[in-house]
């Protein structure tokens, strides 16, 4: 075992999934989608047991007034705080990201001024506008909410007894927030500078205006099917997009190996890769996908010649030339590169909506219940998305499998690839297996 080898534990989110890992399994199991609406639109809502992590959340005076992405990454870390998965008396750090900060605060606290403004008055916000609405706001909250589990604040007393507060920072690079949050842990723990790392992504984007945007780009899904509004990766006849917003958040700890293996560990970083491209599009999407291609062989350079990849969570929003692009890499990669066997295909989109900066943490949470042997039976709508089949294959076994590891050889450890991709054409990719 080497010092070089990363795991990731604690793995804590909050989406339309759930609000734990046995919710989360039964949602993946139903397969289901629950939606609610914002201005006609369908979008996806954390479930009712999240929200009562979030009445928990609010209860404390100092966080009461913080703008919901806030509240939703407190949340997620509460929950990983209390399974006991991280030594807040060791040196770490926090890296939270977002795409679109704290939306709800910011454009209230912006219809408060225009609209006392229009009055005749001098424009006015509240008093605590600036530091709720912004950005790196996320990650200095939840850096709050670790250093008081840990009994541990930042006075003269905690310095003298050696008792540092964590290295905190923050990342906002569209919907791959989250994964360039891991980014920079995996730079922070390889240099050194820190023994284990919190990171993750919170999204809160179900405002009316934050729909209007995404329509405007004219990519939100016009609900053709009541039942599954968001169809990522549907078959080719459908030239239609289908993205829905979704809130959500996750936490988790990335750590060196140790000796003996922590048992918390619940999925082994085996490696990551990223690329960035000239953007072609207004969303920064080329139609060959050239930026997830490069990401992902990027990713698995690292693990030898052909390496076996069991399946791939798409970053797959729902949007035609989106979806497209990133099959179109994905075939180039697994059909032509001489990888063994091709890989399954899933997503969290059709039961989560895009939970922009947050989306990476829900594919983690998807690759953890799978390796784990989470039941997965599909999905209801002509797709790409399989139960069980490769890619190319015109159909796919229709059987539900448990599990990618279902029907594999011994000897083989499972190892998911997931994707992420954001406007500005930036993309990361990487590979995560069940630890030893």
């Amino acid at each position: 075992m080497t010092s070089n080898r990363l795991f990731i534990s604690g793995l804590s989110t909050l989406s339309a999934l759930g609000a734990s890992r046995e919710e989360v399994g039964a949602s993946i199991g139903a397969m289901k989608p629950r939606t609610s609406s914002v201005n006609g639109a369908p979008v996806f809502r954390v479930t009712d047991a999240a929200e009562a992590v979030l009445e928990k959340v609010v209860q404390n005076p100092r966080f009461a007034r913080l703008d919901r992405v806030t509240l939703l990454a407190l949340g997620a870390a509460a929950t990983m705080v209390g399974r006991n998965e991280i030594d807040l008396a060791a040196p770490y750090g926090v890296s939270i990201g977002s795409s679109r900060g704290p939306t709800t605060s910011l454009e209230a606290t912006h219809a408060e001024f225009l609209s006392s403004s229009f009055s005749g008055e001098t424009g006015r916000v509240p008093v605590e506008t600036s530091p709720t609405t912004t950005a790196g706001n996320t990650s200095a909250w939840v850096a709050q909410l670790l250093m008081q589990s840990a009994g541990a604040p930042q006075s003269r007393g905690s310095i003298d007894s050696g008792l540092l507060a964590p290295l905190c920072c923050s990342t906002s690079m569209t919907c791959t927030s989250a994964f360039h949050s891991l980014l920079v842990g995996v730079a922070f723990l390889r240099a050194g500078m820190a023994r284990s790392w919190v990171f993750g992504g919170s999204e809160a984007p179900l405002t009316g205006y934050t729909v209007a945007q995404m329509r405007a780009l004219r990519i939100y899904s016009r609900n053709i099917s009541p039942s599954w509004p968001c169809q990522p990766l549907a078959d080719g006849e459908r030239r239609e997009s289908t993205l829905v917003l979704g809130e959500g958040a996750g936490v988790a700890v990335l750590r060196q190996a140790s000796e003996p293996l922590n048992p918390h560990q619940e999925l082994e970083l085996n490696s990551i890769g990223w690329s960035m491209e000239e953007i072609p599009s207004a969303t920064g999407v080329s139609d060959d996908g050239v930026a997830f291609e490069f990401a992902m062989r990027n990713a698995l350079s690292s693990l030898g010649h052909a390496p076996i990849i069991d399946a791939v969570i798409m970053h797959a929003a729902g949007t035609f030339k989106g979806d497209a692009a990133e099959m179109a890499a994905v075939r180039r990669v697994f059909l032509e590169g001489g990888t063994a066997e091709p890989p399954a295909l899933l997503s969290t989109k059709p039961l989560t909506g895009h939970t922009f900066g947050a989306s990476g943490m829900l594919s983690l949470e998807l690759a953890r219940a799978v390796l784990q042997g989470t039941w997965w039976p599909g999905v209801g709508y002509p797709s790409t998305i399989a139960p069980a089949g490769l890619i190319g294959e015109d159909e796919f076994s229709t059987p539900p499998f448990a599990g990618v590891l279902e029907n594999k050889q011994s000897h083989r450890k499972g190892k998911i690839l997931i994707n992420t991709a954001g406007f500005g054409g930036n993309v990361i990719s990487l590979v995560v297996s069940s630890p030893p």
